[in-house]
């Protein structure tokens, strides 16, 4: 595709390979879903039609709880939170949206830090990496059918820290490096704390400020649980009922009666109950195997204890996991289910920029600034050409299978 080949084909594999196992390791708390392409968004693209939610209440994060602790700006412009009230509890797998205002015009840069110290630029990223935002506006991430945010371990409290300056970008000229190459930066939450204090001492405390929120990555290992406990039965008809030491959680007890007695006494059993809903709704419910309703459902009167909650729904990955019931309770579940992939992606590394991409004789867009560009297509034989005044035509068949992506390295 290119009139002389500038790098052997060793090389670019293994910058490739770099590259991709650079990003995979970078991901950590977000998962993001491949897009159809990855050009660069303009940031206006973020903008919901209305506000959908506003800030949450929930508990207040006090000064010496900041994970990157800064002097606090003299005006707060800035305003982060989440589809759920601060301190709230997402379990891994389920996907979460972060909202996010300024009321002055400013750069504004988002960071995850999670539970083990690390510190991750989740905004702007590979998709949008225009982070300067308009004051009024309230932008959310992620941006549907491009990628999502989906949590991931490790389970604790986790931050998300803005930070916004009407004074200029304060990404480094690192970050900026590897969120065009589709790195996700990760510094300790040390070194970075350090970073700002050194940015924004010297700076106009009028001209910045800093907004965060946290959650519960998983259930808090310190949450009270509930135990059941099982009363000693009176006597019957002259009949010394005695109970065994019980294990959680605890078992039925019948005491023994003469066989001249039609009476007896019982422990009730103890039960629970469980609320499941799912996103989408509509998925089928089963309970220890048994076929139970669709979502949203609420299932009393269950034995406490640990039950399998299977969710199946056509278009989408059946979802499998125990589930404790408590005894007394109803025990909210939310599941987040993953459709099943019906396309397959063709990735084209270091192409051509300018170049035009047509599979099948139809044009699908060009070859960005990256030169990187991933296309999503149907499972099948598909002939892809790059076309470019004063270059050769390059054309290729490639076979795509649902779910795979194909690497296609036209200078090689």
């Amino acid at each position: 595709m290119i009139k002389e080949k500038q790098i052997s084909s060793i090389l670019l594999i293994l910058v490739f390979i770099l590259t991709f196992t650079s990003y995979a390791y970078g991901m950590g708390f977000f998962k993001i879903q491949e897009p159809v392409y990855v050009n660069p968004l303009n940031v206006n693209k973020l903008i919901t039609a209305t506000p959908p939610l506003k800030p949450l209440p929930g508990i207040a994060i006090k000064k010496e709880d900041l994970p990157i602790k800064v002097e606090i700006p003299s005006t707060v412009f800035l305003n982060i939170w989440l589809d759920r009230a601060p301190g709230a509890v997402y379990m891994p797998g389920e996907e979460m949206t972060v909202y996010f205002t300024v009321k002055k015009d400013s750069y504004v840069q988002i960071y995850d830090i999670t539970p083990d110290g690390k510190a991750k630029l989740i905004f702007p990223n590979m998709y949008i990496q225009d982070n300067f935002l308009k004051a009024g506006n309230v932008y959310a991430i992620p941006l549907p059918g491009w990628f999502k945010l989906r949590v991931t371990p490790p389970e604790g409290k986790e931050y998300l820290q803005a930070f916004a300056s009407r004074r200029g970008n304060l990404l480094s000229a690192k970050e900026k490096r590897l969120i065009k190459t589709g790195v996700i930066p990760v510094l300790d939450v040390r070194v970075l704390t350090r970073k700002f204090n050194l940015l924004l001492d010297p700076m106009n405390k009028e001209d910045w400020s800093s907004a965060v929120v946290y959650f519960q990555v998983g259930l808090p290992k310190n949450m009270p649980q509930v135990k059941a406990s099982v009363t000693q039965a009176p006597k019957v008809a002259n009949t010394q009922v005695t109970t065994q030491p019980q294990a959680y959680p605890p078992v039925v007890v019948t005491p023994q009666v003469s066989p001249n007695q039609g009476q007896f006494t019982q422990i009730p059993e103890p039960v629970g109950g469980i609320a499941i809903s799912s996103i989408p709704q509509g998925a089928t419910v089963y309970v220890d195997g048994v076929k139970k309703g669709i979502t949203p459902i609420t299932l009393e009167n269950i034995k406490a204890g640990s039950h399998k909650i299977k969710l199946e729904l056509a278009g989408y990955k059946t979802q499998e996991e125990n589930v404790y019931i408590p005894e007394g309770k109803i025990t909210n579940v939310v599941y987040s289910l993953i459709p099943i992939s019906k396309n397959g992606y063709i990735f084209i590394i270091d192409g051509v920029k300018g170049a035009k991409v047509y599979v099948d004789g139809k044009y699908k867009g060009h070859i960005p600034q990256s030169g990187n560009l991933k296309i999503a297509l149907s499972p099948g034989y598909h002939n892809i050409t790059l076309m470019k005044e004063g270059y050769n035509t390059w054309t290729r068949g490639v076979n795509i299978e649902a779910g795979q992506t194909v690497y296609i390295f036209p200078n090689s």
